[in-house]
């Protein structure tokens, strides 16, 4: 049954659905281990947002790994703030975060 299930988020995943956090882990294909701490530190920047402040540590946690491992957010900038300890900066380093991939987002559909 579980077998069954894994094919059809294959087929999913093939027709341009959204893929499970398992299949973007799986498709990684470089640094799966090193974006641990990455996935860690978004987790807790996505804590401070008042928006999530009722959302549970797990849901916060798939978030993350899905935001992280989709390059929905810019990994470079993740980097910048985790060395800078941008943790302490309450609010600030999420949200700047989501400003800077939302400007990439944008840049590459006017390119389009």
């Amino acid at each position: 049954m579980e077998r069954s299930s894994k094919k059809q988020a294959e087929a999913k995943a093939a027709a341009g659905e959204e893929k499970t956090v398992e299949q973007l882990i799986l498709d990684r294909k470089h640094g799966k281990y090193g974006v641990v701490a990455l996935i860690s530190f978004w987790a807790k920047e996505l804590r401070k947002l008042e928006e999530n402040r009722h959302t549970t540590q797990a849901e916060l946690l798939e978030r993350a790994i899905r935001e992280i491992l989709s390059e929905s957010v810019s990994l470079k900038e993740i980097e910048k703030r985790m060395i800078a300890g941008a943790s302490n900066d309450g609010q600030d380093g999420a949200k700047s975060v989501f400003a800077a991939a939302a400007k990439k987002k944008e840049a590459r559909s006017a390119e389009s």
